[in-house]
């Protein structure tokens, strides 16, 4: 077969019909970005999306009040470029 540069890869038709590249919403992104779902395409058990890939540091704090840092600490390690 062919040998595709990524952008060829992205616009050739047979690629999209076969499935083998979904858009998806990115949050911050003006279009749906092009992403590849699983590997590996299982009949009884269809491999699929559970949620997007987060953003840099977009569970930073979620994260941090889990392991304990109050509000104030959490401010304090921005502050101080930590996070």
């Amino acid at each position: 077969g062919p040998l595709y540069s990524p952008q060829q890869a992205l616009d050739d038709e047979h690629i999209r019909a076969a499935g083998l590249l979904v858009d998806r919403d990115y949050p911050g992104l003006a279009r749906p970005v092009p992403l590849a779902p699983t590997p590996v395409d299982l009949s009884e058990t269809p491999g699929r999306f559970q949620r997007r890939a987060p953003k840099l540091g977009e569970h930073t704090d979620e994260i941090l009040r889990e392991l304990g840092y109050g509000a104030g600490a959490i401010e304090a390690l921005r502050a101080n470029g930590v996070v």
